[in-house]
């Protein structure tokens, strides 16, 4: 009987990777699936709770609470607001750069590709050889599939071993986590812990953030809306 559990167990396995031979395979078939299926704008509010090890206890401890509020159009349009909505503190992502905001003065521009926005559904507006290329230069490599168990949840992980990766849920085939660098020396690891079914696809309603391995951030959303009218004017200077 042992024999046989385990052969069942290799057979399923093997057909589970014949399926998908490569991490671009699969991000081909999720892009075909969810082309323009997502939600084209998205609006909503974020309760950003902060941690911080205690290293004499080793347990994670609450450091701060605020609220963010944001907006979203994908493909490259993303405005976050914290502390007060249309306050002058935030930050815009718009065209690959990022723009700092406070007390509504411009204090810093940088380049920014923003994974995030291009995996939770900026990709689904992008022609796939171009969501390709983007990932690839970030440096996710689309050669490398496996199969992995988070949360209790089957997926597929896209990427090498101790490198930048996407978590995909096998059933739905949507995204539930990424490791991505945070600086040179630092990782960051995001996991989407709850959903909601949104136009013909998904909106997180909960992320945990972990830098190195311990816990930096848990995200709640609230208020969401989603295919309403996002005047251009909000991606501009705040």
């Amino acid at each position: 009987m042992k024999k046989i559990i385990l052969l069942l167990f290799f057979v399923s396995n093997t057909v589970l990777f014949a399926q998908y031979r490569t991490g671009e395979e699969l991000l081909a078939v999720m892009h075909k699936k969810y082309y323009h299926n997502y939600c084209k704008t998205v609006q909503f509010e974020q309760k950003t709770i902060r941690y911080k090890n205690d290293i004499v206890t080793n347990n994670d401890v609450v450091i701060d609470t605020a609220y963010w509020y944001e907006w979203i159009s994908y493909p490259d349009k993303f405005r976050i607001d914290i502390g007060a909505k249309f306050g002058g503190n935030g930050v815009i992502f718009k065209n690959d750069s990022a723009y700092s905001y406070k007390k509504h003065k411009l204090v810093k521009t940088r380049a920014d590709k923003n994974d995030l926005l291009l995996l939770l559904g900026g990709m689904y507006f992008r022609e796939f050889d171009d969501v390709k290329t983007r990932l690839k230069k970030s440096g996710y490599d689309l050669g490398k599939i496996k199969i992995y168990t988070l949360n209790n949840i089957n997926c597929f992980v896209i990427g090498a071993e101790g490198s930048y990766q996407i978590w995909v849920d096998k059933k739905d085939l949507k995204i539930i986590g990424l490791k991505t660098k945070l600086t040179e020396t630092d990782w960051l690891e995001i996991r989407f812990d709850a959903f909601q079914k949104s136009c013909k696809g998904f909106n997180e309603t909960k992320v945990t953030a972990k830098k190195n391995g311990k816990l930096e951030q848990v995200e709640e959303y609230q208020n969401i809306k989603t295919e309403i009218i996002i005047p251009d004017s909000i991606f501009n200077k705040k």
